[in-house]
């Protein structure tokens, strides 16, 4: 796969991206890091796509980083999930985190399509469903910067709606009713959102 422009993102998006390879066994990790450390001397702007390609490693990451990432939102410790979703964040999002030029803003484009639906229909279970409030918030964040990319609007729309529709027609999610009707009161509420930026978009509500 070909960026369509130079990715930049933060050091600390680099290290969390790294850590993530390397926890499920990726083998290009110590090129990865061997490159970086010869080659990178500001560590606050990383061009991740230049660097990938130095290595000969960047349509292996974009393949296998969205699988390592799925994977870590579905493992059983919270600490895991918020690392995947902190990561994705920095991602989609890195201007939030003061690391974004303007010719720079699709951080995305590091991952495949592959599982696109699959990471939008996660985080959105994790938003509505998770034990951590806290991460539960987060997903919610994350899901409100996907919905601003056209790659990711649909999918935004069409997990919520069906999360939403589920806790009111399975008797096995009743529990999760309120925590849904919370989350669609954040997504379309005027007073948090400005122009309640998905109000009346979700499909099927």
């Amino acid at each position: 796969m070909t960026l369509g422009t130079n990715v930049v993102v933060g050091h600390e998006t680099w290290a969390r991206m790294v850590m993530l390879l390397g926890r499920h066994g990726f083998r290009g990790v110590p090129r990865i890091i061997a490159m970086t450390v010869r080659n990178v001397l500001d560590v606050e702007y990383l061009d991740l796509e230049s660097l990938l390609e130095s290595v000969k490693l960047q349509d292996s990451v974009q393949n296998k980083l969205p699988r390592y990432l799925l994977s870590s939102l579905n493992d059983e410790a919270s600490v895991i999930r918020s690392q995947a979703v902190d990561l994705l964040m920095r991602l989609f999002n890195p201007c939030a985190f003061n690391y974004c030029q303007p010719q720079h803003l699709e951080c995305s484009e590091l991952l495949a399509r592959t599982h696109d639906m699959q990471l939008i229909s996660r985080l959105a279970d994790i938003a509505i469903k998770d034990d951590d409030s806290v991460l539960k918030k987060d997903a919610l964040a994350l899901l409100k910067s996907a919905f601003h990319q056209t790659r990711f609007e649909d999918l935004v729309k069409s997990s919520l709606s069906e999360l939403l529709e589920a806790t009111f027609k399975n008797p096995d999610l009743i529990q999760f009713r309120s925590n849904a009707i919370a989350v669609l009161h954040d997504l379309t509420d005027p007073k948090i959102n400005g122009t309640g930026w998905l109000k009346h978009r979700l499909i099927g509500v």
